[in-house]
């Protein structure tokens, strides 16, 4: 942080290291079901993605799936906005 910069630090957010460290497998694994390009009439097919990762972390409770699913559903949308504006 600058000495300019008048902003608090911010914590650490995140503290499940078991979904830190399955994340990109994870992301490779559902990212078919998270681009709306492929779902039904442009909505993403999130409960197949919810469905996969169930079967593939038979560890992972409810919580922790639903959270994954949505950091999944953000890395998403925020890589293909950098991938877009890059092409373009």
């Amino acid at each position: 942080m600058s000495p300019t910069d008048s902003r608090p630090p911010t914590r650490e957010r995140r503290r499940d290291d078991t979904l830190r460290q399955i994340f990109e497998d994870a992301y490779r694994l559902c990212v078919p079901y998270l681009d709306p390009r492929n779902g039904i009439r442009g909505v993403p097919m999130v409960h197949q993605a919810i469905v996969m990762l169930r079967e593939h972390y038979p560890q992972l409770d409810m919580l922790q799936v639903y959270v994954l699913v949505q950091a999944l559903q953000r890395a998403h949308t925020a890589r293909q906005r950098a991938t877009a504006s890059v092409s373009h």
